[in-house]
């Protein structure tokens, strides 16, 4: 009764926990500041509204105040309908007197204007905006006094009520699911964390091995990602002159993806043969076997370290002002390793069974390179296919290393597709695990 009662505590706490932090997360408060002219203007997402402020030199108070001048203000999200209230009596609204641009990114050159007066909608004095880009700043023109809310419908941006939407809830519900695989795998977890030492050393070792008795040696690891940007770098920039994408050099808009995808191919293709490849340790009764598939993502995450430290020094060279936000890099690697643990036992597992699968894992990563958005975006796809394609785990972590150094996206303002992928990274853990453990035993005789 008390192991009941304690596993019951247990699984309330969990699921609370889960809920305060996914509400923290979907509802966090998010102000934005734009400093125009000496004044302050404030977008407070949790309002739903733009203030415009200045600083009273007497007091040091902030006190309201309208201001006829350009409003400018900075967006994370990708939005499609904008609608502006313009607090101005009715039949007082000079509708020539409006106008909205937006901005790709920062680059006036990629600036696009919208004039008002078709769009206002005289009953209830507003006007509605359709964009269908990805923006990263407004513009608003105001040639008259007037206070100006803007409420984003298509991030549902509504006064903060603290109720959790039905992604919340799916969130939470994958945390939990989370809690209770790990709870369930403390023993196999506790078991590879006393090997620790063994996993770091055998990973090194793997990494010198790959490329022994060649003359470059290691540096063989990181030529062929490197030929890959240098091969893309000349063909889009040199050779095409490519257009900006998102107004970013493509290099600058192809590098974060790519390096995240190499790293997961690279240790799939790796760890879906290191059962083979390690035969002689397979074959004796008292090695921890369920090790050598971690060797393997280890190794490649090694690799991806170097690609991470270039793709900052490329966007330095470029002008790149880091963020915060950068530091989203740690969760998205964190999430990425997370499900290359699951992958590589399942995969390890069957290709000992099957001596043709790390043939067809070769193909399908080949067809998976072109089916998440590394050299082409997103936001130029069909809804329907990019609903699709988002099915694919990697599509989150490829888009989310991106969005992470362009645009610096919270990986919370999605919930439904973080949601998805930690659910999938549950199921193929369990999976992989269960799968591995449970024919463990027949590698031996069938290597």
């Amino acid at each position: 009764m008390k192991y009941v009662l304690r596993r019951c505590i247990q699984i309330i706490v969990v699921f609370v926990v889960s809920c305060a932090l996914v509400i923290s997360l979907s509802n966090r408060n998010q102000i934005i500041n734009i400093i125009s002219n000496n004044n302050s203007y404030r977008y407070d997402k949790d309002t739903c509204e733009l203030y415009n402020w200045f600083l009273d030199d007497e007091d040091g108070n902030y006190v309201s105040k309208s201001d006829p001048q350009i409003i400018i203000y900075d967006v994370d999200d990708y939005l499609r309908d904008i609608r502006v209230n313009v607090h101005l009596p009715l039949g007082e609204i000079n509708q020539d007197e409006i106008q909205v641009y937006y901005t790709l990114n920062e680059d006036p050159s990629f600036s696009a204007d919208k004039t008002i007066p078709t769009l206002v909608n005289i009953t209830s004095g507003s006007f509605d905006f359709t964009i269908n880009k990805q923006v990263k700043d407004i513009r608003i023109d105001l040639v008259e006094e007037a206070d100006v809310r803007m409420t984003f419908e298509s991030v549902e941006c509504n006064p903060r009520n603290f109720r959790m939407g039905k992604y919340d809830l799916l969130l939470c519900s994958v945390i939990l699911l989370l809690f209770f695989v790990v709870f369930k795998s403390r023993f196999f977890i506790r078991k590879i964390y006393s090997e620790k030492d063994l996993i770091v050393l055998l990973a090194k070792n793997d990494l010198k091995s790959r490329y022994a008795g060649s003359a470059f040696g290691l540096i063989w690891a990181f030529v062929q990602p490197l030929m890959t940007i240098l091969v893309f770098w000349i063909v889009y920039e040199v050779g095409f002159r490519a257009v900006p994408v998102e107004n970013v050099k493509f290099i600058q808009w192809f590098v974060p993806a790519y390096i995240s995808w190499i790293f997961f191919a690279d240790a799939v293709a790796n760890a879906s043969n290191c059962l083979r490849e390690y035969s002689y340790l397979v074959k004796k009764m008292r090695f921890p076997i369920e090790i050598l598939p971690i060797i393997k993502v280890l190794a490649s995450f090694v690799v991806h370290l170097f690609f991470v430290v270039l793709m900052f020094v490329i966007y330095i060279f470029y002008g790149y002002s880091f963020s915060l936000m950068n530091i989203q890099l740690l969760y998205y690697s964190f999430a990425l390793i997370c499900l290359l643990f699951g992958v590589a036992w399942l995969t390890s597992a069957l290709s000992v069974f099957l001596k043709d699968f790390t043939q067809i894992i070769s193909i399908i990563l080949q067809l998976g390179f072109f089916m998440v958005p590394i050299f082409w975006n997103s936001a130029d796809m069909g809804k329907n296919v990019v609903f699709f394609l988002k099915f694919n785990p990697c599509y989150y972590i490829v888009q989310g290393y991106r969005d992470t150094m362009l645009t610096g996206k919270f990986f919370g303002d999605e919930p439904w597709q973080t949601a998805y992928y930690w659910l999938v990274t549950v199921l193929l853990y369990f999976v992989g695990t269960k799968l591995f453990n449970g024919v463990r035993r027949h590698f031996a005789d069938l290597l």
